[in-house]
């Protein structure tokens, strides 16, 4: 087979050389193996970079991806859809602080003060009261924030003493480990590497890459004769050293297709595409933590707003504890009032509502 006879030679071949050197074209540019990988991906040489030759969109449309077709909805429920976490925002905000207004300005007694400002007493505890669900949702929306962003943020290590005193993101620490299972995920059960490989034509990626082909074979006959027949070579017209040249890329495309084929058959062998993936996102961190933020960005938003909306419920609740620890009571906590539970519940009830409310949302977020 050919790819045994590739890993019995003892050395590089002339090929091999120029790919790692790089070869030089007629027109002055350079074929080196980063601009010949960049033009595979691509779907063929870009002219702009100076190497001509057509692109063959066949090869990409082989592998892109069309969404099926979703029924949208009507443009009133879209448009309401898009703006509800900023009109729930909107409706808790502004109608809070047009309550505190109203209840302000229609109270007539400012017998107490907040910040400097006059009010009644019971108008400070409306204030008091009002303001529980609004902390809850800035608070609970800033936390979730902030535990997503240190998933993946800083990608380097930030402290001393690594790994005990400082920060890294828990995607880029343990990049080995989200890498594998992504490529598990992506490589073997959303698509398999034959499923990759059956969708490449020998006709398509032989004119894809077939400017590539033709400077390195070129180039490689060239070298060839000077090495074994310089004076053959040299004494010979350019016409005949251009028909030689294109009888060897004819004969290049009929052994295309077999190799191609052996490719396809033996493509677990050859190459561990799953491992090639595994070690490139290992090696670019950055590149890792920004498939898993694009990919999840939609979800990480709804996890925001989610965690959002729970932070006003569980405020609520927290709010209507707080009023039920204060029923009944004249606001004094001096002598033997001072040991009651209505006098020092809320220095428990605040921490300890406030960890439920931490841990069940991020609990619900992760979840």
């Amino acid at each position: 087979m050919w790819k045994q006879d590739a890993r019995e030679l003892p050395r590089q071949t002339a090929g091999e050389q120029l790919l790692a050197n790089g070869s030089h074209l007629p027109d002055g540019s350079t074929i080196t193996p980063s601009s010949a990988s960049e033009d595979l991906q691509a779907g063929g040489p870009d002219p702009e970079r100076g190497t001509g030759g057509l692109r063959m969109p066949s090869l990409a449309d082989e592998f892109n991806y069309v969404a099926p077709d979703v029924r949208p909805l009507p443009p009133a429920l879209r448009w309401i859809r898009e703006r509800l976490f900023r009109i729930f925002l909107v409706t808790v905000f502004c109608g809070t602080i047009l309550l505190l207004a109203v209840t302000w300005f229609t109270d007539g007694e400012h017998d107490d003060s907040l910040l400097f400002l006059p009010c009644s007493k019971k108008w400070k505890n409306l204030f008091k009261y009002s303001s529980i669900p609004l902390v809850s949702i800035i608070f609970t929306w800033w936390h979730v924030w902030l535990g997503i962003q240190m998933c993946f943020y800083p990608i380097k290590f930030v402290g001393c003493c690594e790994p005990y005193l400082g920060w890294q993101g828990i995607v880029p620490r343990r990049a080995e480990t989200m890498a594998t299972r992504s490529c598990d995920i992506m490589i073997g059960h959303l698509i398999t590497v034959g499923e990759i490989i059956d969708r490449i034509h020998p006709d398509d990626f032989f004119s894809s890459l077939n400017h590539v082909l033709s400077a390195i074979s070129n180039a490689v006959v060239e070298k060839v004769m000077k090495l074994h027949f310089p004076s053959v070579w040299e004494m010979l017209p350019e016409t005949v050293k251009t028909e030689l040249q294109s009888k060897v890329m004819e004969e290049s495309r009929t052994m295309f297709s077999p190799v191609i084929q052996d490719l396809k058959a033996n493509i677990e062998s050859i190459v561990d595409i799953k491992q090639m993936a595994i070690d490139v996102l290992m090696e670019e961190k950055p590149l890792l933590v920004k498939m898993f933020l694009q990919i999840g960005k939609r979800e990480f938003v709804f996890i925001q707003h989610v965690s959002a909306v729970m932070g006003f419920i569980l405020g609520v609740v927290q709010m209507s504890l707080w009023i039920l620890l204060n029923a009944g009571g004249d606001g004094k906590c001096s002598g033997v009032e001072g040991h009651s539970f209505r006098c020092w519940g809320g220095f428990v009830i605040l921490p300890v509502s406030g960890l439920i409310i931490g841990y069940f949302t991020n609990w619900l977020g992760i979840t």
